[in-house]
C-alpha cells in the first residue's frame, strides 16, 4: 500500500512539474488614458487597464486574451481594444488591427472585466513595439483593418508602448 501511495504521489509530481513547463502563461498589464491635443494625461480623464495574457505551449503561442475595465467613456457606447498597426502597415496611419469584439459601456460610462479574446500572432511575435488604444467603434472598420476618423480625444492611448 505504502509503495502504491508513493507511487501515485511520484506519478502527479511528475505530472504537474511537466504540465507546467508545457504551458505557460506571460501577463502584462497596461494603463490606457486620456490625452489631450499635447500628448498629456488628461487629469480625471477617462481611463482603462487592460490585462493582457498570452498562453504558450511549449514556446508557441496558443491563446491571447484581454481583459479590460474602463471608466469615464461615453455611456452605452461600444468600444473596441485595438492595436495600431497590422501586419504589412505597422505604426502607420489609419491601419489597426481589431483585438476581439466591441463592447458596449453601462449607462455610467464603464465596463468591467470586458475580455477581447483573439487570434492575431503578429502582435506578440513581431520586433515592434505595439501600441494598444480603446476606440469607439464608430470610428473604426474592423473588417478594412483602418481607423475612419481621427478624434483623439475620444481614443484612450497607452501609457507606454508594448
Amino acid at each position: 500500500m505504502k509503495k502504491l501511495m508513493f507511487g501515485i504521489l511520484m506519478a502527479t509530481f511528475l505530472f504537474s512539474s511537466v504540465s507546467a513547463s508545457y504551458f505557460s502563461n506571460d501577463v502584462d498589464t497596461l494603463n490606457l488614458v486620456q490625452k489631450d491635443s499635447s500628448w498629456n494625461e488628461v487629469e480625471n480623464g477617462a481611463r482603462a487597464v487592460v490585462t493582457l495574457s498570452v498562453v504558450k505551449n511549449w514556446k508557441k503561442v496558443v491563446q491571447q486574451r484581454a481583459r479590460v475595465t474602463a471608466f469615464g467613456l461615453k455611456p452605452k457606447t461600444k468600444y473596441q481594444l485595438v492595436y495600431y498597426g497590422d501586419e504589412t502597415h505597422n505604426d502607420e496611419w489609419n491601419y489597426v488591427t481589431c483585438l476581439g469584439k466591441e463592447r458596449k459601456t453601462s449607462t455610467q460610462g464603464y465596463f468591467k472585466g470586458g475580455s477581447f479574446e483573439f487570434n492575431h500572432l503578429d502582435m506578440s511575435q513581431d520586433d515592434i513595439a505595439q501600441k494598444i488604444w480603446l476606440v469607439p467603434s464608430s470610428d473604426v472598420d474592423c473588417n478594412t483593418g483602418k481607423l475612419l476618423v481621427w478624434k483623439p480625444s475620444d481614443i484612450l492611448f497607452e501609457t507606454k508602448a508594448l
